[in-house]
């Protein structure tokens, strides 16, 4: 009998307590001048409530996007000089076979010895100004390979050729020069005995004559509407393989002298509607991928 009490009591006792508990707790709702109930606050008592914060996407390994943050990560452009060659090919869109096809040409259009790879350079942006041309084919493979345009294609010296990370280098720096219109859009052709006929001079380097025509397609004349081939300004920057040791101009700093050293003291400014100087909008000091 005395046990049966005892229960009585305990349970009393802690229906007592939690009733005690739901009085304070709507007591101090209502001086807030809020509604409680019951549940609501059986679930205050009995839980704790966690706002998870927004993980922060993470690329997959081997995306586009993977590579993209490597890239903008290194420490300098030497580092980016080194990355391999994968990496690289995605962060410019083009498949490993198309990389290494453009870098063998490439190499072996414009193939000076020494830490000049302005040759190079250009060389690269007159492929990808093909590419993105309407007047010219869509893929890497068929701009290189089209009958008549590439003589190391057609006479093989390309595929004799191995990539090298100086026209890998090429290929990234063309790149961003296109992308950022920071290249004459009407740079279509090279030559190794004279100016192409017809076409605007550019610029002459390591034996290779690069010329600038008058395309009509919408893409060129919306970047440049008042291209004329008579008295086009020439290109004046040159570029240096990227080193740890800091000698030298970097590529930044070539590229940054640009502009101001756009037009050349021999042309008659007043010949000439003058194209508008290019504005940078891509950071040229670190060559981030944006």
């Amino acid at each position: 009998m005395s046990r049966i009490i005892s229960v009585i009591l305990s349970v009393v006792m802690l229906v007592t307590m939690y009733a005690f508990m739901v009085r304070a707790d709507d007591s101090d709702a209502s001086e807030s001048g809020e509604e409680t109930s019951s549940t609501e606050v059986q679930h205050r008592l009995f839980t704790v409530a966690i706002d998870p914060a927004t993980p922060t996407p993470v690329p997959a390994a081997g995306s586009r996007d993977y590579y993209i943050d490597q890239w903008n990560n290194c420490s300098s452009n030497y580092e980016r000089y080194n990355m391999p060659a994968k990496a690289k090919a995605s962060i410019v869109g083009l498949s490993m076979d198309e990389f290494d096809l453009m870098a063998r040409v490439i190499q072996a259009e414009g193939d000076i010895k020494g830490d000049d790879l302005t040759d190079k350079v250009l060389v690269a942006c007159v492929i990808w100004n093909r590419l993105y041309c309407k007047k010219y084919p869509n893929t890497i493979t068929r701009v290189v390979t089209q009958r008549g345009q590439f003589e190391v294609i057609e006479n093989g010296l390309a595929s004799r050729r191995r990539r090298t990370k100086d026209s890998e280098w090429a290929i990234m720096v063309a790149y961003m020069l296109v992308k950022n219109n920071d290249i004459s859009p009407h740079l279509m052709a090279f030559n190794c005995i004279n100016y192409n006929k017809g076409y605007a001079p550019y610029f002459y380097n390591g034996g290779n004559y690069f010329s600038c025509g008058a395309c009509t397609c919408s893409r060129c004349k919306k970047l440049e509407p008042g291209f004329k081939v008579s008295g086009y300004p020439r290109w004046t920057t040159t570029f240096k393989r990227p080193t740890d040791t800091g000698g030298g101009m970097t590529i930044e700093e070539e590229i940054a002298g640009f502009t101001r050293g756009f037009y050349t003291n021999h042309i008659d400014q007043s010949s000439i509607t003058p194209t508008p100087t290019p504005v940078p909008s891509y950071d040229y000091n670190n060559l981030i991928i944006t």
